[in-house]
């Protein structure tokens, strides 16, 4: 039975990828081209921290991360000037007082020593000393070839060599390493078949080791022989064959390479065997009562591995531990091992119940990555056409540089995405799903495994910045892993999901997707029956089951959940595994700074833990489906589940959209927690864990943590330049949109913000519209919707929510924000609507500042959209809150534009002569203002203008003004142009004889009165002289 499962870690996930990548002994920059490796392997620091290094593929260079910065901090990357003489056999990495020492054996037979201080790797410090690296040359190595290093001491290396010898090599100072040879045969051996003709024979060489006492060394070769040397004299002190015990049942024993065969945890040794599956050896090391005091080896118990005889899994890694956190019954030791098949990895723990170690027990582990399980889903995407959303969720399961590299070799292989050819995009989604779960297994393919922290398993893989974390399973994840083993024997609760998965096993798993994804249309209340749960369950039915099941299935169903107490189980499922805790954030200890991997490890196993439940819990909603249950009693508890699915559902979908936002705001619990917590152990990662889980359950979506960041990232602080664009899209697309709840005004009010983003500026003003925001919102906004930084845009709107404002602010904010992007037949809607409001509610009294600004948002959308009559009727109502300057500048655009000016004057015409009575259309002010305006735009010698300014004032009532301008137009007419002249006199004659009295037929010009019968004695000496 599974208690453990496999987390994949991705640092790159959450870091921001600002790092530093710092090249030695190369003039090199930027990342590596590839982030493959041949090795890694992680050591604990003396600062508490963490150290990664990974071999590269062809052993010429070797790259340093911390976990406490990781791809955001320095990445160092060592370029060799020769190959390492045997892969990373011959590469020892260890800390020695603050100074991370790398000693190497290279293809050239040099020593290489390079010192990088912990401050350095760490950023503090930018520059290395100059005996930062130091080159020697010992031995040859070229003659007799090493196979294995290993350092005893700062000052003392043990080089293993191919031919089956020893060498010692002492550092008396930095440029000097003394060779000393072991008191063995090996160097004659090597001599004597450098000359002889027959077949040479594998030396029976080193293939793990480890140091006793500091005295002596333990020495495992390729023939399964256990040697000890006293490192004093460098005599052979004792010999072992460990595989005398076994028969002769195989030709061979021996193995293939080197390896972490053996182990020691305070006076016990395990090594492993290459025997059948493999076979684990305990014993302690003891010293004889005589006089000399020769250590031996005393086995004292054999275990074989637990593993299948059809499979082949090869050793990679073992440990042996003080006991893990895994409630055990009884326990002294753990071993634990992993090993591989291809890309495939396993787990397993060796619990040791007693110290005969003749009890014990073999803990498994789920070893598949998460992504694994969720394949289902993105295949029903694709073969139900449904291409963008399966696009998505490729792209929101995996890494961008996992996406890149799978794209790049479908691009060389011809395999495009074609927006307009289905099959085409059928085919490279479907390809390109393979591909990702292929490079992703290959980036995960293990090489070591480390402690981390007291008691956390982490894996090393051959990839960069790719880790593995098996965590302990809670209870539920326990049942989940474990499905199929569940026995009679188990409790009612753990057979209760059995039962379910079982018959839901029967059912295709397109339906039951699809059904799955119906339950959070209940919880949005999307369709009218949404709040009857009952109608609610049985349209879903209908829709996505009704006929896809055999009826002999249900009823066999039906028998067995009657032995079933429903209303025990799911308040155990409710109160004991998904909303209980006994955490509080004071449990935890405070991180005063930031660490990747920490936060890595947390944000990874809350989204597997979150996903377990999950996929648990759709099974108890879905089979309600097919039940006829009295919501009496069953109702508060299925609203409960429905209430949780979706938030889990928020939960899956925020951190597949931005696992480092997820990661960041998750951390963010008070000021005093700006970067989350320390875990130190399984139990308090556990811990954790639940208190954040419930934590989320409890907490209404619109007040977590999670929903205001991402609200603030997505929705308040977007740019229009935001980079990606597609982003913002996406956002609205998979999250707001199918998860906003009806009727909740800030989350209607929210999405209309999200649809602004997007460009959709329709379904933007339709929600923007739908509600009555000022009597809902204002003054009770929520804390993250008040806080908005000024230089946001949607600073301006929302500040009309804190104030004493009312929808006609609202309203024109609103339209500021359409006519910035240019949606101004929506501006003009929503100033429209500000106009309206204030003019129902005259005994609102609005600032004149505010009033202005409204009128001239409201007049210039009116001239957009030329409707002439509307600015002029605007205008005329305005007196008082446009002053004399304001109007000035209105009227001038109006008439002095090419493209308004002659409509908007006929108009004003229009609207002139249409006054009943003797109210004149434009007040004295206005008229004088155009009068102006019109005099100031007459050029010389231009009829046209003349006759605008005659006609203005003849259809404003100014019949003597208007005969005035005419008879001014005259005077600069030049002597010659007789006609025009005579056609003026005629305009003024005409005006004048309208007045009845004889005394009112004059017109003032320069100051003086020009009567009647003197124009028209002007008018005939003109006549008498053409």
């Amino acid at each position: 039975m599974a208690q453990l499962a496999k987390v994949d870690l991705d640092l790159l996930q959450i870091c921001q990828g600002n790092g530093e990548f710092v090249h030695l002994l190369e003039n090199s920059k930027g990342s590596p081209e590839s982030f493959a490796s041949a090795y890694s392997q992680s050591m604990r620091l003396t600062n508490g921290e963490f150290l990664c290094y990974h071999i590269s593929t062809d052993y010429k260079s070797i790259s340093f991360y911390n976990f406490k910065n990781a791809s955001d901090g320095r990445t160092i990357i060592i370029h060799l000037p020769a190959k390492l003489m045997h892969e990373h056999h011959t590469l020892v990495v260890e800390e020695q007082e603050g100074v991370i020492v790398v000693d190497v054996i290279l293809e050239s037979s040099a020593f290489l020593t390079m010192r990088l201080p912990l401050e350095y790797i760490f950023g503090i410090e930018n520059v290395l000393d100059d005996n930062w690296l130091s080159m020697q040359s010992p031995y040859d190595f070229t003659v007799r070839r090493p196979h294995l290093l290993h350092k005893v001491s700062q000052d003392f290396f043990v080089v293993f060599l191919e031919d089956g010898g020893l060498l010692g090599l002492r550092q008396h100072n930095e440029n000097y390493l003394e060779p000393l040879l072991f008191n063995d045969y090996s160097y004659i051996q090597t001599l004597t078949s450098m000359f002889s003709r027959k077949k040479k024979q594998p030396a029976d060489r080193a293939v793990a080791c480890l140091v006793i006492h500091d005295k002596y060394l333990v020495v495992l070769t390729r023939l399964c022989h256990l040697k000890i040397w006293d490192l004093g004299s460098f005599h052979l002190v004792q010999e072992y064959n460990l595989t005398e015990n076994f028969n002769g049942t195989l030709e061979t024993i021996e193995y293939e390479s080197n390896g972490n065969y053996i182990s020691t945890l305070n006076d016990v040794i395990v090594i492993y065997l290459p025997i059948g599956n493999g076979v684990f050896k305990f014993g302690r090391l003891s010293f004889t009562n005589d006089g000399e005091r020769k250590p031996t080896f005393n086995m004292f118990s054999s275990i074989d591995a637990n593993m299948k005889k059809s499979t082949i899994w090869s050793f990679v890694d073992m440990k042996l531990t003080d006991p893990l956190e895994l409630n055990f019954t009884s326990t002294t030791f753990n071993l634990i091992i992993l090993w591989k098949s291809g890309s495939n990895s396993k787990l397993q723990i060796l619990n040791i119940k007693d110290s005969s170690f003749s009890d014990f027990e073999w803990i498994e582990a789920s070893n598949k990555s998460l992504q694994n399980f969720q394949t289902e889903e993105i295949s029903a995407l694709i073969q139900n056409y449904d291409f963008d959303k399966a696009l998505y969720k490729l792209k929101s399961h995996y890494s961008d540089m996992t996406f890149k590299e799978a794209d790049s070799l479908l691009l060389a292989n011809n395999i495009v995405y074609s927006e307009n050819n289905e099959t085409q995009q059928q085919q490279y989604l479907a390809n390109l799903d393979t591909l990702l779960r292929d490079i992703n297994n290959n980036h995960s393919e293990i090489a070591s495994f480390t402690i981390y922290k007291n008691d956390m398993i982490l894996v090393n893989t051959h990839n960069l910045y790719n880790h593995g974390f098996y965590k302990i399973n809670s209870s539920l994840e326990n049942i989940y892993f474990n499905l199929s083993e569940i026995t009679d024997n188990d409790d009612q609760f753990a057979k209760y999901f059995k039962l379910l998965n079982l018959f839901f096993s029967t059912i295709s798993r397109d339906a039951i997707l699809s059904t799955s994804d119906k339950f959070n249309d209940i919880a949005i209340r999307k369709h009218e029956h949404s709040t009857n749960i009952s109608t609610a369950f049985s349209q879903i039915f209908n829709e996505c089951l009704k006929s896809k099941f055999e009826k002999n299935n249900v009823k066999t169903l039906f028998a067995e959940l009657a032995t079933y107490d429903i209303i025990e189980i799911l308040n155990e499922l409710i109160e004991n595994h998904l909303k209980d805790t006994s955490y509080h954030l004071d449990n935890f200890v405070e991180a005063f700074t930031g660490n990747v991997m920490n936060s890595s490890i947390i944000i990874e196993n809350l989204y597997h833990q979150i996903v377990v439940q999950n996929k648990l819990l759709q099974l108890v909603l879905l089979s309600f489906l097919f039940l006829d249950f009295d919501t009496n009693i069953f109702g508060d508890k299925i609203e409960t589940l429905l209430d949780i699915n979706y938030k889990q559902t928020f939960f899956m979908s925020f951190y597949e959209f931005d696992s480092k936002l997820t990661q960041s705001s998750m951390s963010m619990h008070t000021l005093q927690y700006p970067h989350g917590v320390q875990i130190f152990s399984s139990s308090e990662l556990a811990g954790y864990l639940e208190f954040e889980i419930a934590t989320l359950y409890s907490t209404p979506i619109v007040d977590s943590r999670l929903y205001i960041a991402f609200m603030q990232e997505y929705v308040l602080n977007w740019r229009e330049k935001m980079e990606p664009p597609q982003k913002a899209i996406n956002f609205f697309k998979y999250i707001l949109e199918p998860l906003y709840r009806r009727n909740e005004i800030d989350e209607e009010f929210l999405l209309a913000m999200s649809m602004f983003n997007c460009g959709r500026f329709e379904q933007a003003y339709e929600f923007f519209t739908m509600n009555d925001y000022m009597l809902h919102l204002a003054n009770k906004l929520p804390p993250f919707l008040k806080n908005v930084q000024q230089n946001s845009l949607w600073y301006e709107l929302l500040k009309t929510f804190t104030e004493s404002s009312t929808n006609a602010h609202y309203y024109l904010q609103l339209s500021l924000l359409f006519k910035t992007y240019n949606r101004l037949d929506l501006a003009l809607k929503c100033v429209s609507k500000s106009v309206e409001y204030s003019m129902k509610h005259p005994s609102v009294e609005e600032a004149p500042e505010f009033s202005k600004t409204q009128h001239l948002a409201y007049l210039d959308l009116l001239v957009e959209f030329k409707m002439y009559e509307e600015v002029i009727d605007v205008l005329r109502m305005s007196q008082t809150v446009l002053d004399k300057s304001t109007r000035k500048e209105c009227f001038y655009k109006l008439l002095s534009n090419s493209c308004h000016g002659p409509n908007f004057f006929t108009i004003l015409l229009n609207s002139c002569n249409t006054q009943e009575g003797s109210k004149p259309c434009l007040s004295h002010r206005d008229f004088v203002i155009i009068d102006e305006i019109l005099i100031n735009s007459l050029k010389s010698n231009k009829w046209e203008d003349c006759k605008k300014i005659f006609t203005f004032r003849l259809t404003n009532n100014r019949d003597r003004e208007a005969a005035e301008i005419v008879y001014e137009y005259l005077q600069d007419l030049v002597p010659q142009q007789y006609q025009e002249k005579q056609k003026c006199y005629l305009f003024i004659l005409n005006v004048l004889k309208t007045f009845d009295n004889v005394e009112d037929q004059w017109i003032i010009y320069d100051g003086k009165v020009k009567k009647l019968i003197d124009l028209k004695t002007e008018f005939c000496k003109l006549s008498s002289a053409i």
